[in-house]
């Protein structure tokens, strides 16, 4: 993946999408093979947003932030993360609107692990599936918070279990502990047995199922 940063206009991203088509072209590489990644860091960018994503198919992952865009909203980081809110929203919903990942900004505390656990739990609870780091000891606190921990990966074990036993004796619906076991739960469950690698994957049920 080649990561842009600054990224204000679909034309940037048409202008490289060009040029990794030649090189790919040129070194015999299947076209399309290279991905992109975009940084929204101004807010020209956010406003172009969904005009961005989906500039090229090579778009695979989006975020913004940092310290270039409250430079030029002239905002302040605050603890609740209000200042950021427009910002966060749109690059959420834009990428669940267009089917690439969500990537929160720097933690730019390199020496504060703890508060980047926080802000990433944060993160991770507002829907992002990873961040940028700045140094590599920001690496293990980041991959922990947005990894699946081991009482989420119990938990989906334990939703397949309990629809393999409905379907087993079947029942019309399944609940686990007193809670409905619908297609939205059943994505969940995918996802995050997916996470968790593939021998954590029981071979799951079609989310609609």
């Amino acid at each position: 993946m080649v990561r842009v940063p600054k990224v204000e206009s679909t034309a940037q991203i048409a202008r490289l999408d060009a040029v990794l088509g030649f090189l790919e072209a040129r070194r015999g590489i299947e076209a399309g093979t290279v991905r992109i990644g975009v940084a929204l860091e101004s807010p020209g960018g956010v406003l172009q947003a969904l005009g961005i994503a989906s500039a090229s198919p090579r778009v695979a992952a989006m975020g913004g932030g940092g310290l270039d865009y409250h430079a030029e909203m002239r905002s302040e980081p605050r603890p609740d993360r209000m200042e950021c809110l427009y910002l966060y929203s749109t690059i959420l919903h834009v990428c669940r609107a267009c089917g690439i990942d969500p990537i929160y900004s720097i933690y730019p505390a390199i020496h504060d692990l703890e508060g980047l656990a926080r802000d990433s739990e944060w993160a991770r609870s507002m829907g992002f599936v990873g961040r940028s780091c700045l140094h590599p000891k920001q690496v293990a606190p980041v991959n922990a918070a947005f990894g699946p921990s081991p009482e989420k990966v119990d938990w989906a074990k334990r939703v397949v279990a309990a629809v393999r036993e409905g379907r087993t004796r079947g029942y019309g619906e399944v609940t686990m502990d007193g809670v409905l076991i619908g297609p939205p739960t059943l994505i969940e469950v995918r996802r995050i047995l997916a996470m968790a690698g593939p021998d954590r994957d029981p071979g799951l049920m079609e989310p609609d199922a």
